[in-house]
């Protein structure tokens, strides 16, 4: 149904822009305060052992050492989901952080202290670590388990079944199994894991600058740590310089430098260095898939079964979720009526994971789509054909008991991007098609059905908006915005919730002082914020009319506001202005409130993506380059079009650079990782495609019934579609598939030279 809006898609300007333009943007890593004193950190040479005793006897006489804290003196504390003990679990972890008051003298102070370990057997990876005779990182072994309900025979396996798997392959003309596996990625975030603490004694406040994405977290957690109540610990992040699902968890170097700030009594800044952020903070954790589906000879799917086992390093934080990621999400990606999936997460001693754009679905539906375009490939069908006729519809029940899908654009966005590419003149079979310059031409489709809120009743978005005595409108929204925009959205939300202009509107984001929201993550800023944005500006909106209805001598429920007044709906002559309303004397302030979260019964919103790419493939050199790329969405009501776009091909660095180039190198008998830099890890850049291979989106409006205005967040999905797509257009160029990332260079010459799979 249409809608009449006004600043709800409209081309506004960033709120953010000038700042960040003119470098008045103020990020964590540029926050200095009058006597701040810097941190390091020793950190274990070893991926396992127990800490036996630290000595910092030699810094006590050393009068620019200010502060120190130690491994030992945290035990207790949980960070990032495990508890701190008397063992240290990943190389690279803090041991002891010292404040000086430059950091040339804080590193030299680390080289005084003595540490005695007891080294410890270690486990390398998930195949280690599910092996009997295992050495165990935590007492109860090393899988993790899951609090919640994992559906499985045990609370360490995540499982979920739909119909009779039996029945399904029994049913089934052709059966495919296959294996895919991922590899590590960094986040890359351009801005560290950066942090400052001021503590002030006098009023027994702690204030707290961070790059993260969830300031309340960060406040909850430090609380605790520091044995403070939450009004006592003001946490900030107006601006996060890149996070993509990296900076969701209090780091323990975090609460060390909380810790050496009310030791030393003043500020203490911490900025992790390259390696240390590769190391310490968060990577995308590898997994290993194995896949069997069946289906009939017109394309129907009669069973589709996957299995996945991850590694999830030491820590507990995500481990469950990532799992659920890898099979609640994917199983709704195609309609099929018998459907399993079993999952696992194994703790190991590699650097600390997190959460990574794509949280799960990303890598599983990469592997789940290969196996299907080999069983499309096997019954002789066109993708897009298969696509079109199994894709869910609006109302179709989705997988993991995630009620019914919410969108009906997803046809339409595949014809629109097919047509696009000529995918009816282009497409071939395998190896088929030799470009003018002799490289192998491949051409395919990749499909993700992302998330687009968070699951129901864990998380809620919190908003208050408060209308000033000048008829100008306040929001207070805890977002923190990692470069999406998001607060600008929330403003044209607001803006077009109470009839003024986007200019009269501003916001207060990124501080505790706004009221706890959920995270900023799962793309459901949108839907979360969003949402609680609008029911706030409801609220108010009703108490504005309360008060303007003897002004107009008019009951309530007959108001309707726009362009700043509110009028009689059926005498539109009768008006007042918003500021005459909130500025009669004697006139309680008009503050909204708003709530939102998932109901339990209602369906959870799915942000599919539509991605479609055309590879050239140089079978001498290896190389492979993108030609085109076409992605394609529906996304529900656009909120801003710019940022959409931004979003749908702005990631795609991240998914092509995980696809082709990104990789870790680890010295497996240390566990030391080798090229943890800028410099040595190599990312996706322009360099790496031309800007005209990334061809303007198609983008379907079908409005979702749950989100603000009808809009739902597209941010992670953007990413999945390109994965599947790429693997299977190098497929399509020469004959060969990838069964694990990424396909680089050498792989795909050994590829050709043996003439098989990798």
């Amino acid at each position: 149904m249409a809608q009449d809006l006004k600043v709800v898609g409209a081309s506004v300007p960033r709120l953010d822009a000038v700042a960040k333009v003119t470098g008045d943007a103020r990020f964590t890593v540029d926050v200095k305060v009058p006597g701040m004193l810097h941190a390091r950190f020793l950190r274990s040479p070893h991926p396992f052992a127990v800490v036996k005793s630290i000595s910092t006897r030699k810094l006590e006489s050393l009068s620019w050492v200010k502060a120190v804290i130690t491994h030992l003196e945290m035990k207790g504390t949980v960070v990032r989901g495990s508890p701190i003990d008397d063992k240290v679990r990943y190389l690279g972890e803090p041991v002891v952080g010292v404040a000086a008051e430059t950091e040339e003298r804080a590193l030299e102070a680390l080289s005084l202290i003595e540490v005695e370990y007891e080294k410890l057997p270690f486990v390398r990876n998930a195949e280690e670590a599910l092996r009997p005779d295992a050495p165990r990182l935590w007492p109860d072994g090393n899988l993790c388990e899951w609090p919640g309900k994992p559906g499985g025979p045990d609370k360490k396996t995540v499982q979920w079944t739909k119909g009779d798997l039996a029945q399904g392959f029994a049913e089934a003309d052709v059966i495919i199994e296959s294996e895919f596996a991922t590899h590590t990625q960094f986040h890359v975030a351009l801005e560290p894991h950066a942090c400052v603490a001021a503590w002030d004694p006098a009023e027994g406040q702690m204030t707290f600058w961070v790059s993260t994405q969830h300031i309340y977290w960060d406040q909850q957690s430090l609380a605790k740590f520091l044995k403070l109540p939450l009004e006592k610990v003001k946490v900030i992040c107006s601006y996060c310089g890149g996070a993509f699902g990296g900076k969701l968890s209090t780091l323990k170097e975090y609460h060390m430098v909380a810790a050496l700030s009310v030791r030393a009594r003043r500020p203490v800044k911490f900025v992790p260095t390259r390696e240390e952020e590769s190391v310490t903070t968060a990577l995308r954790p590898p997994a290993s898939f194995y896949y069997r589906i069946g289906g009939k000879k017109d394309g129907t799917l009669t069973a589709i079964d996957l299995y996945c086992v991850r590694d999830g390093g030491p820590l507990t934080a995500n481990q469950p979720k990532f799992t659920l990621g890898c099979t609640d999400y994917v199983v709704s990606y195609f309609t099929c009526d018998h459907v399993h999936y079993e999952g696992k997460s194994a703790y190991t001693n590699q650097s600390p994971t997190a959460a990574f754009r794509g949280f799960g679905y990303f890598e599983a539906g990469t592997g789940l789509e290969q196996a299907v375009d080999m069983f499309v490939e096997k019954i002789g069908m066109d993708p897009v054909d298969f696509y079109l006729k199994n894709v869910p519809r609006r109302g179709a029940l989705l997988g993991a008991d995630q009620g019914v899908c919410t969108t009906g654009g997803i046809r339409e966005v595949i014809r629109a991007c097919a047509d696009r590419i000529g995918w009816k003149e282009k497409w071939h079979k395998p190896g088929e098609n030799n470009l003018p310059d002799g490289r192998k031409h491949g051409i395919a489709i990749g499909f993700a059905m992302g998330r687009a809120t968070m699951p129901p009743i864990q998380f809620a978005g919190n908003t208050v908006v408060k209308i000033n005595t000048d008829g100008k409108v306040h929001v207070f929204a805890g977002v923190s915005d990692m470069g999406q925009g998001q607060a600008t959205g929330l403003v044209q939300i607001a803006a077009e919730a109470l009839g003024v202009r986007f200019e009269d509107v501003t916001i207060t984001w990124g501080d505790t002082v706004a009221p706890n929201t959920a995270y900023q993550g799962a793309s459901a800023t949108t839907m979360m914020s969003g949402n609680a944005t609008l029911l706030a500006c409801e609220d108010a909106k009703q108490k504005l009319f309360k008060n303007a209805a003897p002004m107009l001598n008019a009951p309530v429920e007959s108001l309707k506001i726009e362009n700043g007044e509110i009028y009689v709906a059926d005498d539109p002559k009768r008006r007042i202005t918003i500021e005459a309303v909130v500025s009669r004397p004697g006139k309680k302030v008009i503050i909204g409130e708003g709530n939102w979260s998932m109901p339990l019964a209602q369906n959870q919103p799915r942000a599919p993506v539509v991605c479609f790419v055309e590879v050239a493939v140089d079978t001498e050199t290896g190389k492979i380059e993108v030609l085109r790329l076409i992605q394609g969405t529906d996304c529900g009501k656009i909120i801003s079009r710019e940022r959409l776009e931004g979003q749908l091909q702005g990631v795609l660095s991240g998914g092509l650079g995980f696809m082709l180039l990104e990789d870790w190198a680890i010295d497996t008998e240390r566990m030391r990782i080798l090229n943890g830099n800028m410099l040595d890890y190599k990312i996706f850049t322009s360099l790496d495609s031309t800007n005209e291979a990334m061809e303007p989106c198609v983008i379907v409006e079908d409005d979702d019934p749950i989100g603000p205005f009808g809009a739902r967040g597209i941010g992670e999905a953007c990413l999945a579609g390109a994965g599947p797509a790429i693997l299977n257009a190098v497929y399509n160029a020469i004959g060969v598939r990838f069964h694990n990332t990424p396909i680089s260079v050498d792989k795909v010459l050994a590829a050709l030279k043996s003439g098989g799979s990798r």
